[in-house]
């Protein structure tokens, strides 16, 4: 299954993302579950790094991906627009990839920095 942990700012948006694990839906390699979160990831992975004002920190290995976005502002108290609308995007693509394909995807929200 693939664990997709939500990490959200004191201003309760998304400010990051780590997901791991296999969907075990096919072999490897033939996935399709596997491969449509890992494009998506990627895609918002590579979205940030291009246009997000504030910091990115993206770490990636073999079935694990970690992306997070430094808070900036008046007192550290969020991200900006860019980063908001590429993190909200992804978890709506997620959770449509999770409801066609159930017990495949299961999502972690923590209210707290990571």
């Amino acid at each position: 299954m693939i664990s997709v942990r939500v990490f959200r700012g004191r201003d309760s948006s998304i400010r990051g993302f780590e997901v791991s694990g296999h969907a075990g839906y096919a072999p490897h390699g033939y996935d399709i579950v596997c491969s449509a979160v890992s494009a998506l990831c990627i895609a918002i992975a590579n979205g940030l790094e291009k246009h997000s004002t504030s910091p990115v920190h993206i770490e990636a290995a073999e079935g694990r991906m970690r992306v997070i976005s430094e808070e900036t502002g008046p007192g550290a108290a969020g991200i900006d627009n860019s980063s908001v609308v590429l993190y909200d995007t992804l978890v709506e693509a997620l959770k449509a990839i999770a409801k066609e394909y159930p017990g495949r995807i299961r999502f972690i929200d923590d209210l707290v920095d990571p």
